[in-house]
């Protein structure tokens, strides 16, 4: 099931694509793409740069495409373009996270100008990508499950409610530390927060030893008992929300 978001992308991008249908032909309500469509339009991107923009991270979390201009920059090159008085970097402590955060953000803008979209608008499209991509999918799923009338108990009001089940969850658990308030909150769309989970997952790792590519792991305050789950990705900012529960 974790492995359905990359297969997912070029069914929801031909919806996006999809002309208009006549009102009067029975369509299954695909509400996947109007959580996307709603997103984007919050955002300020039209129907042409979400597609634009669409193509272009799918293709690069696809790998499809690498950023060759990103990636020849040593970690020295990459320090030297960051303004310590800007956020987040005024408030980032450890060199690492703030590379992290550099190479997260020449990442972006090179998607962007390959996407022909303005930084900014992308910048708030990318950062909750794969989050908005979860929950489409989250929704179609169920939508799918209530119209082939799967009963209550084969499909739990829990679980419709959480694109992985707790009862099919077997990834690392995750104490929360730095990122406490932010999964307390169920907030996780800032980057400073991002970098924040990052830290903690970096931590358990010291311990644990590193986690494979495509690992989603659970970060968990045992005080409220909410979590997010973020997965591993071989990208710039290694770690992105998926789910919150």
């Amino acid at each position: 099931m974790r492995f359905l978001l990359p297969i997912a992308f070029l069914t929801l991008l031909s919806l996006l694509n999809a002309k208009p249908v006549n009102a009067n032909d029975k369509q299954r309500p695909d509400l996947g793409a109007e959580v996307i469509l709603l997103i984007a339009s919050t955002v300020g991107l039209s129907r042409d740069e979400l597609n634009r923009s669409f193509s272009v991270i799918s293709d690069f979390q696809s790998r499809k495409f690498a950023l060759s201009e990103l990636e020849s920059l040593s970690d020295e090159e990459v320090l030297a373009k960051v303004n310590l008085k800007a956020e987040p970097y005024a408030n980032i402590e450890t060199e690492h996270l703030m590379l992290i955060a550099k190479r997260y953000e020449i990442e972006t803008e090179l998607l962007a100008a390959r996407a022909d979209v303005d930084a900014e608008k992308f910048r708030q499209f990318y950062r909750t990508f794969d989050s908005t991509l979860t929950l489409a999918l989250r929704l179609n799923r169920y939508v799918s499950a209530k119209q082939n009338s799967v009963s209550k108990t084969n499909y739990s009001n829990h679980a419709s409610g959480s694109y992985f089940a707790d009862v099919d969850f077997d990834g690392p658990i995750i104490d929360c530390w730095l990122s406490c308030d932010a999964v307390k909150d169920q907030v996780w769309e800032d980057l400073s927060v991002q970098l924040t989970l990052v830290g903690d997952i970096q931590d358990s790792a010291k311990q644990k030893g590193s986690y494979p590519e495509g690992t989603v792991a659970r970060i968990v305050d045992h005080e409220s008992g909410n979590f997010i789950e973020v997965r591993k990705q071989p990208y710039s900012l290694p770690w992105v929300p998926v789910n919150g529960g």
